[in-house]
């Protein structure tokens, strides 16, 4: 029985046009248009018994309050606790600040407040997919592994005499 299972998944995480980014005087202009995808990713693993999520969110920055309610949301979608629950955030300007950050007109509350709970609504639904979709995890030390290269090319140290990943800039694709 493998030791370790893991799972990933991703939601676009875009705000609607016309909140204004997380910032006070150089950032804080509204949105106008989407020139790249933000996204939350999500990462399973798991031994069989204990989970473990790690969320990376392209969001600039979240209250401790928020960070709490989306862990746990998350925490229930893959049936762990919060304290296995991890989240990053790529402190991205181009995303809408949060209902926390600062007071805000009534209409751009109610615009921070419908991005937070799809923001935490896709998070939770990746983790919860990646959860589902959890397989056995190759170690880099079976003869199984595939380890993916920095070139983004599958690579293995008892496939080639040189020992170093990355050293297959012509081997398949990673998945």
């Amino acid at each position: 029985m493998p030791d370790l299972y893991a799972a990933a998944a991703r939601r676009l995480i875009n705000p609607p046009l016309g909140v204004r980014r997380a910032g006070i005087r150089i950032f804080a202009d509204p949105i106008r248009t989407i020139e790249s995808d933000l996204t939350a990713t999500a990462v399973v693993l798991s031994d069989g018994d204990t989970r473990l999520a790690i969320i990376a969110l392209d969001l600039c920055l979240m209250s401790m309050r928020e960070m709490t309610e989306l862990r746990s949301r998350i925490a229930c979608a893959v049936d762990t606790r919060p304290s296995q629950v991890m989240v990053n955030l790529s402190h991205t300007h181009s995303s809408p600040a949060l209902p926390d950050f600062i007071p805000d007109t009534t209409e751009q509350m109610d615009l921070k407040k419908q991005y937070r709970d799809h923001l935490f609504e896709s998070a939770a639904a990746a983790a919860e997919e990646a959860a589902g979709r959890l397989l056995p995890a190759g170690r880099p030390n079976s003869r199984s592994c595939r380890p993916i290269s920095s070139c983004g090319r599958q690579a293995c140290r008892h496939r080639t005499s040189d020992p170093r990943y990355g050293s297959s800039p012509t081997g398949p694709l990673a998945p």
